[in-house]
């Protein structure tokens, strides 16, 4: 039977995205300045990450559930394309379907408006109906992914996780609703690779009272918890076998062009970080890898729209001043 390096489990969302030099403000007539506006894109946290991935050339078992039915056909192409099962695809459970318009400013900041459409739309929202997570998910995978989502789901998939003895990698987005302090207080002392960002690291602290971020991993299974930093670069903190806690700041990897769109980058980021963390690589390249690819995500409107292949990866790497392949 097939080994798996990941199962990563999430609902998959078009997107539009809209560009301004200031956010929309309440009263004031703004026009945005793309010209792709009306253009769909493919998205969503968990498709980011395992599309990335998958893109390298790492197995990943999809767990994935459209919520807009144009969203259905490209799915089954990634996995026909790459070889990878199409038995656990789901499809919104009654006929009320999500999308999501992307609001963007000169800075890089956002702001995601949901909406609804379709015949049972009264229904409820996309994120309000739990997946069906089965044991048969779990098994023949080394790591799950986790990123979030409905929190019936999240607890039902600690529950498997923890019944087969997995490891997993916890992507955190600073969203009470969908991550409240109880679910994150099962998820991140159990979690073994964390991702936040500056922002979140802090909120997180504060939340539970830790003087720094790295506590969890006194307290907790983290063995690695990465901060990304804008255009500071990331951080790396990892626990080294005596129990110190060893930190690396890693520098940005620039992109070739000047306009960018910062939608699905830091998706990208723990998809190239996860794929040196599988191949054994150091803190350091590992962080590379996951601002190379990022990199690429930068370079073009929408969260998958230049996703590149293992090749592509290695090769801008490389040019990096200190590139790093250890």
């Amino acid at each position: 039977m097939e080994k798996f390096d990941f199962v990563t489990f999430g609902n998959c969302t078009t997107n539009q995205i809209l560009r301004f030099e200031e956010m929309p403000a309440l009263g004031k007539t703004t026009m945005a300045n793309n010209f792709h506006g009306t253009d769909v894109y493919y998205g969503g946290c968990s498709f980011n990450v395992f599309y990335a991935m998958v893109k390298l050339g790492l197995r990943v078992k999809p767990v994935l559930r459209y919520s807009d039915p144009r969203f259905k056909d490209k799915i089954y192409e990634i996995c026909r394309e790459h070889n990878l099962p199409t038995q656990y695809i789901q499809a919104p459970k009654f006929r009320s379907y999500n999308t999501c318009l992307l609001l963007q400013d000169k800075n890089q900041n956002h702001a995601t408006i949901m909406y609804r459409f379709g015949e049972d739309a009264e229904m409820g929202a996309l994120y309000d109906q739990p997946m069906d997570i089965e044991p048969e998910y779990f098994e023949n995978v080394k790591m799950v992914m986790m990123v979030m989502g409905n929190p019936k789901n999240s607890y039902r998939i600690l529950e498997q996780i923890e019944a087969h003895h997995l490891d997993f990698a916890f992507s955190y987005r600073n969203d009470p609703k969908l991550l409240p302090k109880e679910l994150l207080a099962e998820i991140l002392p159990r979690a073994k690779v964390i991702f936040t960002n500056k922002c979140e690291e802090r909120y997180l602290s504060e939340l539970f009272g830790w003087e720094h971020i790295t506590d969890l991993m006194r307290i907790g299974r983290a063995s690695v918890i990465v901060t990304t930093l804008g255009t500071e670069g990331s951080v790396v903190y990892s626990k080294a076998a005596d129990g110190s806690i060893e930190k690396v700041q890693v520098p940005i990897t620039r992109c070739e062009v000047e306009d960018i769109d910062a939608v699905g980058a830091g998706d990208g980021y723990i998809a190239g970080f996860m794929y040196g963390y599988t191949h054994g690589k150091s803190m350091e390249c590992c962080a590379q890898y996951g601002s190379t690819l990022s990199s690429f995500v930068l370079e073009k409107c929408g969260s998958t729209s230049n996703l590149p292949t293992l090749e592509q990866l290695l090769e801008r790497n490389a040019r990096r001043p200190d590139a790093r392949n250890d």
